[in-house]
C-alpha cells in the first residue's frame, strides 16, 4: 500500500536539537516517517547550523530540502514574514505543489505561508508555535523591544494582519496550547482550530551523573530565541541577586548552546553562575538541581523545558507565561510568580524549606503521569493529515 506524501515546511531542520521547537518537530517526525513519505522543506535563518542536521534527518527516513532565508525589505509586511523570504524556496514550492499529485501541505508558522502557492493554501494545515503578535506585545511590555513605541505597535499590527490572513486561507490551523487556540477562535471564529499536544517522554529517567556540578537552580535556555534571552537577563540581573541576599552560597546553572557575551560577563563576575553551554545529558542536570526556574515574560504555546522538568519530577518556579498550556491540576505542581521580587522570594523560600520542595516534586510526578506521550502527540497530528488527505 502506498503512503501519503507530506510536504513539511518549516523554518529550521529539527536537527540538531537546540531548542524546544526543534525537539517537538524531531519527536513527531521520527514517529510519523514510517507511516508517511515526508519531505522536510526548511527555510533557515541559520543554514550553516541546519546543514549539520541533514544526515540525522535522512537517517530518520525523511527527505530534505534546505534553503537559506533571504530577508526582504518590504515595509508593508510583518518582520517575521520579511525574515523568512526566499525566492528559491518559493520557486521550488510552486513546482513541487503542482496538481494533480501534490502532497499534503503542513506549514510551521504563518510567516512561511507567502512562500506557498495560493492554489495549495486552501488544503493546508498551518501550525502556530505561538500567536506571534501576542509575543510582540509581551516583548514591548517587558523590555521595550529596542524600538520606538510607534514602530513596535506597527510590527504588532502587521503581524496580526499576517496571522489572520494566513489562518483564513488554510483548511486547518493547529495550536499548541488552549490559550493560543482561544485567541485564534476569538479572532477568526470560522477557522477550524485543532489542539496539537506536545509529548514529555523523550528524556531518560533522571539520574545524577558523576563529575557534574550540583546547582541549586537550573534554567534551560535557547539563546537563539528572544524570550529565552529576556528570561536569562531577568534571572541574572534581578532574580538571582535577590536570592543570594538570603542564600549567599546559592548556585545557578543556565544550560544552552552559545550563551551571549553579556551573559558570559555575568558568569565571569560571579563564580556562583555556571554556563555549561550545550549539554548531551540534560536529564543528569535536571537530576542534580534543587529547583528548575523558568522566568519567562514572553511566550506562547507550551514550553518543552517545563514539560521536561515535570517529567523529571522537579519543583518548578515559573511565571504565568511559563505555565501556559497546562491544565489547572498540573499548574498546582508549579510555583507561579510574575514579578522579579516575588519570584526571587519564592525561590529563596523553597531553598529554605526542603519539605515544601518535596511537596511540589510529588505534585510534579503526579502531573507527569497524565502528560501526553510523543506517540499520542504524533497520533493527533496524523489525524489532521488524514483529514487533509480526504475530500473537503
Amino acid at each position: 500500500m502506498s503512503r501519503d506524501t507530506v510536504l513539511f515546511l518549516t523554518h529550521h531542520l529539527p536537527w540538531p536539537i537546540l531548542s524546544g521547537g526543534r525537539r517537538r518537530e524531531a519527536e513527531l517526525l521520527v514517529r510519523l516517517a514510517p507511516r508517511y513519505d515526508i519531505e522536510v522543506v526548511a527555510v533557515s535563518k541559520v543554514p550553516h547550523t541546519d546543514r549539520a542536521g541533514i544526515a540525522e534527518a535522512e537517517r530518520a527516513g525523511l527527505r530534505v530540502r534546505l534553503f537559506a532565508a533571504e530577508p526582504a525589505d518590504h515595509p508593508f509586511r510583518s518582520p517575521l514574514v520579511r525574515q523568512h523570504s526566499s525566492a528559491p524556496a518559493r520557486r521550488y514550492l510552486r513546482h513541487r505543489l503542482t496538481p494533480p499529485h501534490a502532497p499534503i501541505v503542513h506549514v510551521e508558522g504563518h510567516y512561511l505561508m507567502p512562500l506557498v502557492p495560493a492554489r495549495a493554501r486552501a488544503g493546508a494545515l498551518l501550525v502556530e508555535h505561538n500567536v506571534e503578535s501576542t509575543l510582540l506585545r509581551q516583548h514591548a511590555d517587558a523590555a521595550g523591544g529596542g524600538l520606538p513605541r510607534y514602530r513596535r505597535l506597527a510590527h504588532v499590527s502587521l503581524t496580526e494582519r499576517a496571522e489572520l490572513n494566513a489562518w483564513r486561507q488554510v483548511r486547518l490551523v493547529g495550536a499548541l496550547s488552549g490559550e493560543d487556540a482561544a485567541i485564534m477562535r476569538r479572532r477568526a471564529p470560522r477557522v477550524s482550530v485543532h489542539m496539537l499536544p506536545s509529548g514529555a517522554d523523550h528524556l531518560p529517567a533522571p539520574r545524577p551523573a558523576g563529575g557534574l556540578p550540583s546547582p541549586d537552580l537550573l534554567f534551560v535556555a535557547n539563546f537563539g530565541y528572544p524570550p529565552s534571552l529576556d528570561g536569562a537577563r531577568l534571572l541574572v540581573s534581578h532574580i538571582f541577586p535577590r536570592v543570594v541576599e538570603r542564600h549567599p552560597r546559592a548556585t545557578l546553572a543556565i544550560v544552552g548552546a552559545d550563551p551571549p557575551g553579556w551573559l558570559l560577563a555575568h558568569r565571569d563576575r560571579d563564580p556562583r553562575i555556571t554556563l555549561p553551554g550545550w549539554v548531551d545529558d540534560l536529564a543528569a542536570w535536571l537530576a542534580t538541581a534543587k529547583l528548575v526556574l523558568c522566568p519567562l515574560r514572553i511566550g506562547g504555546g507550551i514550553k518543552i523545558k517545563v514539560l521536561e522538568a515535570l517529567a523529571a519530577g522537579k519543583c518548578v518556579v515559573t511565571t504565568s507565561v511559563g505555565a501556559q498550556g497546562f491544565d489547572e491540576p498540573t499548574r498546582r505542581a508549579f510555583v507561579v510568580r510574575d514579578d522579579a521580587d516575588s519570584f526571587a522570594g519564592a525561590v529563596a523560600d523553597l531553598l529554605d524549606r526542603a519539605e515544601l520542595r518535596s511537596l511540589h516534586e510529588d505534585r510534579a510526578r503526579t502531573a507527569a503521569a497524565s502528560l501526553p506521550s510523543w506517540e499520542q502527540a504524533a497520533h493527533s497530528l496524523a489525524e489532521c493529515w488524514r483529514v487533509l488527505s480526504g475530500p473537503e
